[in-house]
């Protein structure tokens, strides 16, 4: 296996970033909107986890 190097780690770090910045936005937006927890934001969700 190789070695994880420095920008490995950048990029792994900068995805995890993404991630969690993209379902907080979606979490503020639905708190905004007073929106429920609908099939629409399920899927908001799912694709900021994929």
């Amino acid at each position: 296996m190789a070695d994880l190097t420095w920008i490995h780690f950048l990029v792994i770090v900068g995805a995890v970033i993404t991630m969690l910045s993209g379902i907080a936005l979606t979490f503020y937006r639905l708190h905004v909107l007073n929106a429920d927890f609908g099939p629409n934001s399920i899927k908001a969700l799912g694709v900021m986890v994929f």
